[in-house]
């Protein structure tokens, strides 16, 4: 007996503050209007999970997937229950967005850089054929020192580079639906190859430290293979290491 209440305090003090709680709200008219995933963090509630959010008459219009109180993603639908639009966030700020039409055919792809301006765009029409594409694969490159504010680039360079600095670069690069996007970083003199990925997110980030004082370029490569129309787009975005004086 004593055995089995101090595994049950165990297993509760050990879910304290991890906990998923359910809460529902509900209409005047008894139909549920909205249903989340919260947690209950130093006294505040903790939007954790799964929120859903439903019309009177009880059809499901909006789904978000909040993290620690932030949107990660997010789903709207039609009246009949067909997606309207599909949404991917950075800092609750939307990047990357799908919009459908009510037959369930893709109308637009849509990302954004970190200023919320429209960098890519991509149509179609309602048999689902690309009638138009704006802007280059690779969206924005932003650059940091580690455990650092992000500091800007000046004319495609990075400046007041020191030696065992840590830098961070984030590469923000589209990946329309039926395309295949790899993507590398390589010094240009030396053709070493600092990253190589196929790209599944928005963000793409590496850390380099720099170990010698050196001239160095950096070449950031991006290959899209486009299934619909067959075709393969290429975009290089170049920095320049400068060092500090000092």
């Amino acid at each position: 007996m004593y055995k089995y209440i101090y595994l049950l305090l165990f297993l509760l003090l050990s879910c304290k503050g991890d906990t998923i709680l359910k809460k529902n709200h509900y209409y005047k008219n008894g139909n549920i209007s909205r249903e989340y995933e919260y947690m209950i963090k130093n006294g505040d509630t903790i939007l954790d999970g799964v929120l859903n959010e439903y019309s009177l008459n009880s059809k499901l219009r909006l789904t978000l997937f909040m993290k620690n109180d932030h949107i990660i993603n997010s789903i709207e639908y039609y009246p009949n229950g067909t997606t309207k639009y599909k949404a991917k966030y950075k800092n609750d700020k939307t990047i990357e967005g799908l919009r459908y039409r009510r037959n369930g055919k893709l109308k637009t792809y849509l990302m954004w850089n970190e200023r919320d301006k429209v960098k890519y765009k991509k149509k179609y029409d309602s048999l689902g054929n690309i009638i138009s594409t704006q802007g280059k694969p690779i969206i924005e490159l932003v650059i940091g020192k580690s455990n650092s504010p992000l500091f800007k680039i000046i004319d495609g360079n990075l400046v007041n580079i020191k030696l065992l600095d840590t830098i961070k670069f984030t590469y923000t690069i589209a990946n329309p639906p039926n395309t295949k996007v790899t993507f590398k970083v390589i010094e240009k003199k030396s053709n070493n190859r600092l990253l190589d990925i196929d790209v599944k997110t928005p963000h793409n980030t590496f850390y380099k430290v720099f170990k010698e004082k050196k001239e160095i370029e950096l070449l950031g490569i991006v290959k899209m293979h486009d299934f619909d129309t067959d075709t393969i787009v290429m975009d290089t975005i170049p920095t320049k290491i400068l060092w500090d004086k000092n």
